[in-house]
């Protein structure tokens, strides 16, 4: 009889731990031997579900299940962050480059005759925010054996292949009833592109530190011609010219704190020397080696050419330069590629690809291992979208996510009052 006391005041304390508030039935009833007593939760997306249960032997099982209901929240934590500028500086940066701004249009009900009478280029953006020029044309359709009809329809091309946005049957009808966009195309400086981008990443990523209190940090280095050791904005002359060094222009600064530092000394950059990347990602793996554990490192390699001490490319540049980046990623460092080229040629290509996290073993050249990602380098034309995917970096980098999977551990707490009987080796002893 005191058995039977004892294992049903564990009930009850076990209950209480886990209700609010239940409903008690009569005191003097027997539990029978199937019978189950549990708490069921649904809080997003996690089921919860304890209950104890009184096996045939007089003893009674205290049972905890969750499962994932097939939807999962994702909560965006922030990670203090060591980032790395390596700009690009040689002489080819103080070349024209175009940028475009886009401005939307209200919808006007845009028909063929609108598009192809109007001397006013109009642009279609799709989901990727990428913009194409919009074109009218018309297809004559045979209906029958004399039969023939006219189809009119705008459409927008990419690598030669056209894809419709509408198709009527009358010139005036509307076709696209979307917003269109119209394009302002000014020139600038390479250079001053790239500053402008530079500049609007650090402003970025210190938002974000102030916003979630975390020390992101950002160093700046330019590469062109011979490696210092020195840190500053310097050159050297040589045959009568003068070159930018390569070297680290401004060491890891608090973003919160040292944005207007940045910015500043990202101002002074000038054009002037080769395009030795080799050397920038050296004094980048320089910089991150000093760093400490729990950072997440990320460096952004921003070029306009072929990786060269002279002129044209240079496998042994280009070889160092992955050898740097490989060392870097192998100790957990995401490197970005970002390329301004108009025309790039397959070494380029090759070469800002396999220098990012998208080949994460990468020897060199000739050596690239396998792909795994394919977000870690891109290709602008010109000034146009490099600001974009500056702020697309800044943006993945500061944001990482953290969600419920099969290696996550869920934590029951128990009630003070509730005690187990532990044997003397430490196993849970039956009542």
């Amino acid at each position: 009889m005191k058995q039977k006391i004892l294992a049903v005041l564990m009930i009850i304390a076990v209950l209480l731990c886990f209700m609010p508030t239940m409903a008690f039935a009569d005191a003097n009833a027997e539990i029978e031997p199937d019978a189950k007593t549990s708490v069921q939760a649904n809080d997003n997306d996690l089921s919860i579900t304890k209950r104890v249960v009184k096996n045939s032997d007089g003893f009674y099982d205290l049972v905890l299940e969750a499962f994932a209901t097939g939807t999962s929240q994702v909560t965006t934590v922030s990670k203090p962050l060591d980032i790395v500028l390596v700009l690009d500086v040689s002489g080819s940066m103080d070349k024209d480059t175009t940028t475009r701004t886009y401005t939307a249009h209200e919808s006007r009900g845009y028909s063929y005759r609108t598009i192809e009478n109007d001397q006013t280029q109009y642009y279609y953006k799709d989901s990727n925010d990428q913009y194409y020029p919009v074109y009218a044309d018309y297809d004559w359709i045979q209906n029958g054996r004399w039969d023939w009809s006219i189809e009119y329809y705008l459409y927008y091309r990419i690598s030669n292949r056209d894809y419709r946005i509408g198709t009527v049957t009358d010139r005036n009808q509307a076709i696209y009833t979307g917003v269109l966009y119209t394009a302002t195309t000014t020139t600038a400086k390479k250079l001053e592109s790239m500053k402008s981008a530079a500049k609007n990443f650090v402003n970025t990523v210190a938002a974000d530190a102030t916003t979630n209190k975390v020390d992101h940090k950002i160093a700046v280095v330019k590469f062109a011609g011979k490696k210092s050791d020195c840190i500053g904005n310097d050159n050297y002359r040589e045959s009568g010219y003068t070159y930018n060094y390569s070297q680290t222009v401004v060491g890891l600064t608090e973003a919160k704190t040292g944005a207007a530092t940045l910015n500043r000394k990202i101002d002074e950059l000038e054009a002037a020397g080769a395009t030795q990347a080799d050397f920038g990602m050296e004094l980048a793996n320089g910089l991150l080696n000093s760093t400490s554990d729990g950072r997440q490192k990320v460096v952004i390699l921003f070029t306009d050419g072929e990786p060269t001490s002279t002129s044209g490319f240079e496998r042994r540049v280009a070889n160092a330069a992955i050898s740097a980046a490989k060392t870097m990623k192998a100790a957990g460092t995401v490197v970005y590629t970002v390329g301004m080229i108009a025309e790039p040629s397959p070494n380029v290509k090759n070469f800002l690809n396999y220098t990012s996290s998208n080949y994460p073993g990468a020897q060199d050249m000739d050596n690239a291992g396998n792909k795994t990602a394919d977000k870690y380098y891109t290709i602008v034309k010109d000034g146009s979208d490099l600001d974009d995917v500056f702020q697309k970096i800044a943006n993945e980098a500061v944001t990482s996510a953290a969600k419920a999977d099969e290696t996550s551990l869920l934590k029951d707490t128990l009630s003070s009052y509730f005690n187990f009987k532990l044997t003397d080796d430490g196993s849970l002893a039956k009542c």
